[in-house]
């Protein structure tokens, strides 16, 4: 089977915080790769505006020491090109790609060794694979790193958030809503017994993170749930970020103390090229706002009745029992809903 493949080793930390990230995010969002031009097949940049939603096949090489011919290929996940952008001032392809399952992929023939995002041919058993799988593949090449998978992001009903693709920012967002509960479902892999722990951050005035903070695990694989609380903000939308850091075990006592303290620029700079971000896009709820203006509208009601001086027919209490339920309904509905005293 003939296949794109797009090649990430370890010659470079950058090429291997590429695939950290490609493990890390989850399905439907987005990694970008870079290349030269030397470094991509003819065949592709070519045609490079007909690439658009092909499918490709991500590979780590391990062994790439610049001199070492035997190269290991794993497969780590199957993608669509997104975005393939050429700049002429860097003079590099940039390849943006949304992810897909993890897969097991055999190479029985690898091209041009020279290239890195090349057409190969695969066997044709290529079958599905699960995260732990990958993991276990490639976990010697990160021996001082714990990983992480993201699930998803799940509201109130556990229907899961889906990324959607910005072609501005040339990555994606995930909606959230003001006054919501989310769950952030995630997995956690220490194979190596590394001590580092997984930090999750995020703008306090935004987005409470629920959890036991940094994320920490002794046993080899764990799924964690945290919960997301988004506070309401008095803006119609706007944009944040959940950052995903990895963090080394540090002074435990002075954690207590200082708050954040983790997420200094001075601590653990050395892991920064793995940070992975999921951007948060705060909106208003539509049915929050209808709510309250209804509510408003069975307030401004009851100041009519009470104002009315035309004498009831009916019943000479009529209005005034009508006007109390109705900013009974109001005020409580106010109240609980939206915190308006």
């Amino acid at each position: 089977m003939k296949i794109i493949a797009a090649f990430s080793s370890d010659f470079r930390d950058q090429y291997k915080a590429d695939i950290f990230k490609t493990l890390s995010l989850q399905n439907g969002d987005t990694v970008h790769f870079r290349y030269k031009k030397k470094y991509v097949d003819p065949a592709i940049y070519q045609l490079r505006n007909t690439m658009i939603g092909k499918d490709v096949y991500i590979f780590f090489t391990q062994s790439n020491d610049g001199v070492n011919d035997a190269l290991i290929h794993k497969s780590i996940r199957r993608a669509k090109i997104i975005a393939f952008d050429w700049s002429e001032m860097t003079e590099l392809y940039h390849v943006r790609m949304i992810l897909g399952d993890f897969i097991d992929a055999k190479i029985v023939n690898e091209g041009d060794k020279s290239l890195f995002f090349k057409y190969i041919e695969c066997s044709g058993e290529d079958k599905y694979s699960n995260w732990k799988s990958r993991v276990e593949e490639v976990k010697n090449s990160f021996p001082d790193l714990i990983f992480f998978n993201i699930d998803g992001i799940y509201n109130s009903e556990g229907n899961a958030v889906k990324p959607k693709y910005n072609p501005q920012s040339k990555g994606c967002f995930y909606e959230v809503y003001h006054g919501e509960r989310y769950t952030l479902n995630i997995r956690v892999a220490n194979p190596n017994n590394s001590k580092y722990k997984l930090l999750l951050n995020s703008t306090p005035d935004d987005v409470v993170i629920a959890h036991c903070n940094p994320v920490e695990s002794s046993v080899q694989y764990d799924d964690i749930f945290v919960p997301l609380n988004i506070k309401t903000v008095p803006f119609f939308k706007h944009s944040n970020f959940l950052t995903y850091q990895i963090i080394s075990q540090g002074n435990e006592s002075s954690m207590n103390n200082e708050i954040n303290d983790y997420s200094s620029p001075s601590k653990d700079t050395g892991f920064d090229l793995y940070t992975v971000s999921q951007e948060l896009c705060l909106k208003l709820n539509l049915k929050n706002a209808a709510g309250f203006g209804f509510l408003c509208v069975l307030a401004f009601l009851a100041l009519t009745f009470t104002g009315d001086k035309t004498p009831a027919v009916t019943w000479p209490y009529v209005k005034v029992i009508l006007s109390s339920i109705l900013i009974f309904l109001s005020t409580t509905g106010l109240f609980y809903f939206f915190n308006k005293k």
